[in-house]
This record gives structure tokens, C-alpha cells and sequence, in this order.
């Protein structure tokens, strides 16, 4: 269990008035069709930064609820919730275990804070299957994505089907959204982020892998792909028959390794643009093992400036699906 206490409040009657909540490990039982509103100032988040523990929503024995409101207000009460007070605040905070997770619905939950720490979002909501859970959190940020901030926040999510969109977003630091959306085999679009520029290492590896309903990912321009920032982003996805085009500046060792392995429906590839790979940076990008029949594309336009040693090997490789 955790080795903190939270200071948690809760309301049964919209917020006039609060009762505090004197310990959080046990159970608050709420009548069925009760709204209870919770809050709190927990600066060292629901998590601990050691990983000695961490806390979490647990509604053993409730057949469905529903979540909505500011999930900042369960760390920062009524104060400032631009920023999150610690690192792994909400790791874990709503993730569903097998016995429940077909439960959780979002109606309305808003993540509003800009500026984000060190894993604070990592499986978040990981594993929640409900229908009630098609649409992601509203939620923004900055401009940084940390390290591990939102690794895994969605994994197993099978009935999403629509993501936020980050604008603002230049950089993603290590692991930041490591298996994001594994599994999310009802998202039919990635999270848009026009303004990317930098990806760390392994900053999007895994990001969308399973993700079986998605067919078409759209152009891509960055400055820096870090070693493995790209790698499996989307493995084994089946569906994906187009893919944009891709401009980078760097390419670092394995940063696009098996991007697009295991994808046995695409159909037209952009072109590829760098001004610099390093080894086995496009390594196996679009190989393909998997289908029966054989396919066939044109082999996209490829301009790079300086190529590291087997930077594009097997790029194109295929067992038993064709190009041309």
C-alpha cells in the first residue's frame, strides 16, 4: 500500500459542503444514481515518486460509474491546476483490472493541466474497455511531453475511438508516449500533433501498436528522431493502406526501426526525406510477414543527404507480399 496519506474531501451534494474523507484506503460506499464529488490537496500526487505505492479508483462492487470534472482537483483542490505537482502523479489513477473493466465511462473528465512531470499520466486509464469509454479526456499540454508521461495511458482502451488533439506540442522527451495506444483496436485516427519536432528515444515506440482500425496515417515532419523514438510506432496494425509522407533532419540508430512491420494492407507510401540516417535507422520500416496474397505499391520517393551503415536493410523486405 502507499506510504502516504491523501488529504481527500468528498461532497454528496454538488459542493456545498464537504466531509473529509479520513482515510481513502478504505471503502466509501455510494448509493447507486449518487454523484459524489471528491477533492484534495495532494501535492506528492496519487502515486509515489519511489514506487513504493500508489493509489487508485476501485468500484469493486459497483456494476457501472462514471467519471467526470477536473482530475486536477484531486491534487490541487480549488488552487492553480496548470501543473502537475509530482512525478507519476496519476499513474494508475483509473486503470481497470479484469474484473472491472468494462465499468469506467468518461462524461466529461477534463486533465487540465499544461505543464506535466515525469511519468504523470503513465496508465492512466489503462484497460478501460467500456463503451462509455469511446471518447478520450479532454486534456492539453504545453509544449513538452516528459519522459514517460503518458506511457501506456490508454493501453487496452478497445472501445476508443477518438484521441485529443495537441497542438502545441514541439517535444517528446524519452518513453513520452511509449505504448500509448496499444491494443485501442477502435481508434480510428492518431493524436494530431502538427507542431512535433522531437522525439526521444523510444519517445513513440509501441505508440499504436494493435491498433487495428486505424488505415491511414498522414505526413510527418520533425527535426529529430532519437535511437528507437519511432520503433514499432505502428506495428501490426493490419489496416493501414496509405501512409504520408515522412521528412526528418536525423534519423538516429534504429529510430525508425519496424516502424510499419506486420501492416498487410498498404497500398501507397510517401516519400522519405533526411538529411542524415545512422544504423539500421529505417531498418525493416515497412517489412511485412504476414499476408497471404501478394501486394504490390510503387516504392516511395527516397532523397537522404548521408546514409550510417545499413541504415535502410531490408527496408521494403517481405516473405510472401510483394512490391514493385
Amino acid at each position: 500500500s502507499p506510504a502516504f496519506v491523501l488529504n481527500m474531501e468528498y461532497s454528496t451534494d454538488g459542493g456545498t459542503t464537504w466531509t473529509p474523507w479520513t482515510d481513502p484506503t478504505q471503502w466509501l460506499t455510494i448509493p447507486k444514481s449518487a454523484a459524489y464529488c471528491f477533492r484534495g490537496v495532494n501535492p506528492q500526487g496519487f502515486s509515489n515518486p519511489n514506487g513504493v505505492g500508489y493509489y487508485y479508483w476501485d468500484a469493486y462492487h459497483s456494476t457501472a460509474f462514471s467519471v467526470s470534472g477536473d482530475v486536477m482537483s484531486l491534487v490541487c483542490g480549488d488552487n492553480d491546476r496548470s501543473t502537475i505537482p509530482s512525478d507519476y502523479c496519476f499513474y494508475r489513477t483509473f486503470a481497470q483490472d479484469t474484473e472491472w473493466k468494462a465499468q469506467m465511462q468518461n462524461n466529461g473528465l477534463v486533465l487540465s493541466a499544461t505543464t506535466l512531470k515525469k511519468g504523470c499520466y503513465s496508465y492512466m486509464f489503462a484497460g478501460c474497455a467500456s463503451a462509455g469509454f469511446a471518447t478520450a479526456p479532454d486534456f492539453t499540454v504545453a509544449t513538452n511531453i516528459p519522459e514517460c508521461a503518458m506511457m501506456g495511458m490508454f493501453q487496452g482502451c478497445t472501445k476508443l475511438t477518438a484521441v485529443t488533439a495537441l497542438q502545441h506540442v514541439t517535444q517528446i522527451a524519452a518513453a513520452g508516449c511509449d505504448s500509448m495506444f496499444v491494443g485501442c483496436t477502435a481508434l480510428t485516427q492518431i493524436m494530431d500533433m502538427p507542431n512535433l519536432k522531437t522525439i526521444g528515444s523510444r519517445g513513440c515506440a509501441y505508440m499504436y501498436t494493435g491498433c487495428t482500425a486505424l488505415t491511414a496515417v498522414p505526413d510527418m515532419s520533425v527535426n529529430d528522431i532519437a535511437d528507437y523514438g519511432c520503433y514499432r510506432t505502428f506495428y501490426n496494425c493490419g489496416k493501414i493502406a496509405t501512409i504520408g509522407n515522412l521528412s526528418a533532419k536525423i534519423i538516429a540508430e534504429n529510430g525508425c526501426n519496424e516502424m510499419f512491420h506486420y501492416n498487410v494492407s498498404i497500398t501507397s507510401v510517401g516519400n522519405l526525406k533526411a538529411q542524415s540516417l545512422s544504423k539500421y535507422a529505417c531498418y525493416r520500416m515497412f517489412a511485412n510477414h504476414q499476408s497471404s496474397s501478394t501486394v504490390y505499391y510503387d516504392v516511395p520517393s527516397i532523397t537522404i543527404d548521408q546514409a550510417g551503415d545499413s541504415s535502410c536493410i531490408e527496408m521494403f523486405s517481405a516473405k510472401s507480399a510483394g512490391y514493385g
